[in-house]
């Protein structure tokens, strides 16, 4: 499929597992940053047009934001944004779970290294 086409898609069969993995496929194939963060921005006004969980696009947006923004500001939004739809669609979708696995990773790596520092 292509990218119109995923998005020409009923609700609920584009917000899937296997649709967000085509799209991943197909968006990090684009030639460079600027393409992938305006196809995902593309994805995410869809998403939210349709009245689906917006945390994939936001998770994206959020990782390229912070490769390639010399200020993280846009990307940490973006990853607070995912963050949150996690926390309030997760119990329904496991694979949702992105940006809080990420940040509680993060955490604890800081917690671990807080007590080695007070040890």
């Amino acid at each position: 499929m292509t990218r119109d086409e995923i998005l020409a898609l009923p609700p609920d069969r584009f917000d899937t597992k296997v649709t967000w993995d085509q799209l991943d496929g197909l968006i990090s194939g684009l030639p460079n940053s600027e393409a992938q963060i305006n196809e995902w921005n593309r994805v995410l006004r869809h998403a939210e047009s349709i009245a689906i969980p917006t945390g994939h696009p936001h998770f994206r947006l959020g990782i390229l934001h912070l490769f390639v923004d010399t200020d993280e500001t846009v990307g940490l939004a973006h990853l607070q944004l995912a963050y949150e739809s996690d926390q309030k669609y997760a119990p329904l979708r496991a694979h949702r779970m992105a940006a809080y696995r990420m940040l509680e990773h993060f955490y604890f790596k800081y917690l671990h290294i807080q007590r080695r520092r007070n040890n």
